[in-house]
């Protein structure tokens, strides 16, 4: 079960899900050990629902998935990744209040 309930994504569907989406797509790569990925969750969720219409939110758990946390080199936890047209365009790596995370959106 991925934090705050979002959209879980994985080695299998992240091209799919991610790469091939024309919409921006906010990644939050976790794991279930990660306190402050658990903390972040709920606030994760309340910016997927209020950004609903121009911002996708999904989750990768980097131990049931490592591949994709490889490929795009996540190397502590919580870490954000914004994704523009399948592409990484922006990173945040650590723990976030909500108004960190909007004005990291805002700003990429």
């Amino acid at each position: 079960m991925s934090p705050g309930g979002l959209h879980a994504v994985g080695d299998d569907s992240f091209g799919a899900e991610v790469e091939e989406c024309s919409s921006p797509v906010l990644v939050d790569f976790w794991a279930p050990w990660c306190g402050p990925c658990k903390a972040l969750g709920p606030t994760l969720s309340e910016v997927a629902e209020e950004r609903s219409k121009d911002l996708r939110v999904v989750a990768v758990d980097v131990e049931a998935n490592a591949s994709v946390a490889g490929k795009y080199r996540v190397m502590a936890l919580p870490t954000l990744i914004l994704f523009r047209d399948g592409r990484p365009v922006a990173t945040l790596v650590r723990p976030a209040t909500k108004a960190d995370i909007e004005e990291f959106l805002d700003e990429s």
